[in-house]
Order: C-alpha cells, then structure tokens, then sequence
C-alpha cells in the first residue's frame, strides 16, 4: 500500500478588520515609500547646504559691518580732507599776503641790503669829512637823496666817493653844493641802492 499524501496548500490568511478605517494602520504603497525616499535624500542633500547657508548669513553678517565701519572711516576722512582744503586755502592766502609784503619791502628796500644796513652805512662809519654832517635822507626810485653840509664842494664828492668805495653802494654822486653866507655850503647825494 503506498499512500500518498498530498502536499496540502497553504492556509489563506484573510484578514478581517473591523476597526474603523481612521484606526486602521496606513496602507503605505510602493510610490508613497519612493517618495518618501526621495524626500529623505533631498534632506541628507541639504544639510551641506543648511551650513553653507549659515556661513553665508555669518560672511554677510561681517560684510555689513564691515561696510558700516568703512562708511564712518570715510566720513572721517571727508572731514579730514575738508580740513586738508581748508588748510591749503589757507596757506595760499598767507602765500599771496607774504608775496605782497615782500614785494612792498623790496620796493621801499630797494637794492640786495635791507634799509636799515644802507642807513648804517650812511651815518655809521664816519665817512663825512670832519665838520660836515647829513641833514636829510629821502627815498626816491632807485636808491636815496642825502642832503647835508659841508665845509666845501670837495667834502661832498669825497662821502659821495667813500659811500662807493667803501659802503658798497653801486653809485653815488654830488647833484648839487649851493655855498652858504659862512664859510661852506649844502650838498645833495643821489646815492643808488
């Protein structure tokens, strides 16, 4: 006797729920779970940008207060250069007002030497004979007009030679002697400077 015992088939499972279907565990299906998938992908995908992100806010960040303390650096040097110009406007006004002032002393100087050492030279070294003496000194246009006394002619023309030769001036000459009732008479220098 040979029994044969046929592979029974396998019990179906039915499942009956009878919960209400807001109770009921999710029906998840394969192009939910591909979503899903895709979804968890994009996020691991954003974390390097979430921190590029972040280091982008935090140079932005540096940026503007860096631009913000450019912005006051610059303001102090527009006020700086404002008083840079102010200054220089300045210095040229005291330029011009110098340049006149010396052009006023060069026209009343005259020559190379200040007035005071050609009027030194004039009374200071005792170039007048003895018994003549200076009695006025005027500026005219080139140099001054000396008048005085003298005992003679010749004591003019000899201080008017000393004041060459000796005073450095680049000329001086008797223009005039006119005699006097008493012995000598007056004299006029035209002395260039």
């Amino acid at each position: 006797m040979s029994s044969t015992v046929a592979a029974a088939p396998a019990p179906a499972i039915v499942d009956i729920n009878l919960l209400p279907a807001i109770h009921r565990p999710a029906q998840v299906t394969g192009l939910q779970l591909a979503i899903a998938a895709l979804l968890l992908v994009a996020f691991v995908a954003m974390i390097p940008l979430a921190f590029r992100l972040d280091t982008a806010r935090t140079q932005a960040a540096d940026a503007r207060q860096l631009a913000s303390d450019a912005e006051v650096e610059l303001g102090g040097v527009e006020s700086e250069l404002t008083q840079h110009r102010a200054l220089v406007a300045e210095t040229e006004v005291t330029r011009a007002q110098l340049d006149l002032l010396v052009a006023k002393r060069d026209l009343f100087q005259g020559g190379q030497r200040s007035l005071a050492d050609d009027l030194f030279w004039l009374y200071g070294f005792g170039f007048l004979p003895t018994g003549s003496r200076i009695t006025n000194v005027a500026t005219n246009g080139e140099g001054f007009q000396v008048d005085g006394v003298a005992a003679g002619p010749l004591d003019g023309i000899a201080f008017a030679a000393k004041l060459v030769e000796v005073g450095g001036f680049p000329s001086a000459r008797m223009t005039s002697y006119t005699p006097a009732d008493n012995a000598g008479g007056h004299f006029s220098l035209e002395v260039t400077r």
